[in-house]
């Protein structure tokens, strides 16, 4: 009988996960962000895009496994 290796379905989310993605939000992670180090959920370019794309607050991209649409603040038009 062979073993069987177990499949890890366990994704660590970044620190903005379920918290407002804005522009501070994404400063903050490009702050912290270590180009030499392995790209992980916790290791991005919040400003880097894919396919004209940008990532959620977990470096994910629409379309990927385990991307989640980001919490944005409100949006005044008249403002702008």
């Amino acid at each position: 009988v062979a073993n069987r290796a177990g499949t890890k379905l366990f994704i660590e989310y970044g620190k903005y996960d379920n918290k407002l993605w804005d522009n501070d939000a994404k400063k903050n992670i490009y702050a912290a962000w270590d180009p030499n180090a392995p790209r992980s959920t916790t290791n991005f370019n919040p400003f880097e895009t894919f396919k004209g794309n940008s990532p959620d607050a977990s470096g994910i991209y629409p379309g990927e496994n385990f991307y989640k649409d980001p919490i944005r603040g409100d949006v005044n038009f008249a403002q702008m």
